[in-house]
């Protein structure tokens, strides 16, 4: 008899490939736009710039240490870094998500540059979050991955 293969659902962050626990990663696009007098029809019409600039949020719960300058240091050594997450140099973040069939998509935020930290804390469960905001060259669309993941 054939054994069943179990798989795990879920997300997966990945900074400099590698895998961080992180709640949640936002993203939003926004382009600007800005009215012109068509003097033909005697209105005004939106002209788009070519342009997209991407924002977003990161958050994760704080344990012991800040989990990306930990992951930073990983990266570039503990002497490079600074206590500032807005030193750290450009990365992408890469986020997997897995279903319950054994399939998986990916999506990929290109060039994040942390640009805000700040922390808040719950008293309901004595946790510390902290949360960084970022802006991005690129958002590559979420797209299946082919092979299937035990």
């Amino acid at each position: 008899m054939e054994e069943e293969i179990i798989y795990n659902s879920g997300v997966t962050f990945k900074i400099w490939d590698r895998e961080i626990e992180l709640l949640a990663v936002t993203y939003s696009t926004i382009r600007e736009v800005e009215p012109v007098w068509d003097e033909v029809q005697q209105k005004f019409t939106f002209e788009r710039n070519k342009d997209r600039n991407i924002t977003g949020a990161i958050s994760a719960k704080l344990k012991d240490r800040n989990p990306i300058l930990a992951l930073a240091q990983e990266v570039y050594g503990p002497d490079v870094m600074t206590v500032y997450a807005d030193d750290i140099p450009e990365f992408t973040i890469e986020i997997i998500l897995n279903d319950n069939n054994g399939y998986k998509a990916s999506m990929r935020i290109e060039d994040v540059v942390i640009n805000k930290e700040s922390s808040g804390f719950n008293i309901d469960d004595l946790s510390t979050s902290i949360f960084y905001s970022y802006i991005a060259t690129e958002i590559i669309p979420l797209a299946p991955l082919l092979e299937r993941y035990k």
